[in-house]
């Protein structure tokens, strides 16, 4: 159960409830909207600010893109709900959700009960619980793992049959190198190799803290990649909470809505661990009557397990030293020889001109809607966007003006959304655009007029 407290704005005083069912649907919507779950008459908050739904066993505030947005107050530390957060977080206890006007905010305090809490006499009838009833064929705890690597390789007709995929998967690496989407169609294509029962195989990752996952591939044995592929939740749960390789019958007992809508017949969960810690699951499933997976299925993906976590945990490592190299690229692009020059410590004027003018920008520094300045040549324009700008939160990230003018008409796509490496002639790398260089800072785009 989570309560909300209005402790600030319009509705002060007023207590909502969300039980489970506020799942992503409409009776999840927290803005002004009158059919909102959460309704928050003040001005400055959107129709559809935020979203509250249940995943997993958290409850998570996701930002709708509202116009003014969304903070957490959390142990005396704001957590800003942008991109680089995917724009959501998961609550906790004590938590204060800050809405709209940094200057005026909405604050709510939100209040999480355990479902443990149940009344006296109540039944539990979550996922979680029913999943328990799930009928679990074979089972390899963690520790007993590379045991179980060790039987399969020790075996001629599945070591060698493990092997050859393992081979074919490390030239196909070898000549794409460690991309990460690479990475994720071999170890999809090795699972199909060795398991012909096999129609669909998902990949779940994390990189939080509190241990979220979060289904980064899935694939039918069709070859076509499907983003929106019914996969089960609850299995990705159970082995984290388990710490074990499962391998699981009568797959609807799973309690999951997305597995009876698959129809999947048996269904196997892999960790991807490291050490004791696990970075993920592979899990594979058959839907179209092939037949049940048997326990050596559970051992031949159990000791894949391994060489997958190591080719994707490169895999991510590379991929993030290559945005990080991209970045500093951008970064001494706009800032070098300039960053002293925009951070000037004032505007002068006292006039009521200028005085209006700084009434204005004090009202947008902190909004995430695009600004419109307006002005003849030389009176100051990119000075107040750069005010803007370096007043505001997003003072860290960079700040990138762009003279639109001086851009040939025929670079404009590439110069503000980028390019593919062989996109067009002449692009031999992959290049930023200016509005993914300056994603969480600002763009300035001088004498728009003119593009």
């Amino acid at each position: 159960m989570l309560t909300l407290e209005v402790t600030t704005g319009e509705a002060r005083g007023l207590t909502f409830e969300l039980d489970e069912q506020g799942d992503g649907t409409a009776g999840g919507i927290l803005g002004r909207a009158t059919g909102a779950r959460v309704v928050l008459p003040d001005v400055h908050l959107s129709s559809e600010h935020g979203q509250l739904f249940r995943e997993d066993d958290v409850w998570v505030y996701r930002d709708l893109r509202s116009t003014n947005g969304s903070r957490i107050l959390r142990g005396g530390e704001e957590l800003v709900l942008d991109s680089s957060r995917k724009w959501e977080v998961a609550l906790r206890d004590g938590d204060q959700l800050v809405l709209g006007n940094p200057a005026e905010p909405v604050i709510l305090r939100c209040a999480i009960r355990s479902d443990d809490a149940l009344a006296d006499g109540a039944t539990d009838t979550s996922q979680d619980a029913l999943g328990e009833r799930q009928e679990v064929i074979a089972q390899h705890a963690l520790a007993d793992l590379p045991e179980v690597q060790d039987k399969v390789e020790r075996d001629p007709r599945r070591g060698a049959a493990l092997y050859a995929v393992l081979y074919a998967s490390g030239k196909k690496i070898g000549r794409r190198g460690l991309d990460l989407q690479a990475v994720f169609e071999n170890v999809s294509e090795s699972v199909f190799e060795l398991l012909p029962r096999a129609t669909h195989v998902a990949i779940d990752l994390s990189d939080e803290s509190d241990g979220r996952m979060h289904t980064v591939y899935a694939r039918a044995r069709t070859g076509k990649r499907e983003e929106r592929v019914q996969t089960s939740r609850a299995l990705v749960r159970r082995v984290q909470k388990d710490k074990a390789a499962l391998l699981v019958s009568n797959a609807a007992d799973l309690g999951s809505e997305s597995v009876m809508k698959a129809q999947i017949l048996s269904i196997i969960g892999v960790p991807l661990w490291d050490g004791e810690t696990i970075r993920g699951v592979l899990q594979c499933d058959n839907r179209d009557g092939r037949g049940f997976f048997v326990a050596e299925d559970l051992e031949l993906l159990s000791a894949l397990a391994p060489q997958a976590t190591l080719a994707i945990e490169n895999a991510r490592l590379v991929q993030r030293l290559r945005l990080a190299e991209e970045k500093l690229r951008g970064e001494v692009k706009y800032l070098k020889g300039r960053e002293e020059k925009r951070r000037f410590a004032n505007i002068i004027g006292e006039s009521s001109a200028m005085r209006e003018v700084f009434s204005q920008v004090d009202k947008v520094i902190d909004t995430r809607a695009t600004v419109c300045i307006e002005g003849e040549t030389g009176t100051g324009k990119e000075v107040i966007a750069s005010a803007i700008h370096y007043q505001g939160r997003r003072r860290d990230k960079l700040f990138v003006a762009q003279n639109c003018a001086a851009m040939p008409e025929n670079l404009l796509e590439s110069e503000l959304f980028g390019h593919k490496r062989g996109a067009f002639t002449g692009a031999d790398h992959d290049k930023k655009g200016l509005f993914e260089i300056a994603d969480g800072g600002t763009l300035f785009l001088d004498e728009i007029g003119e593009m």
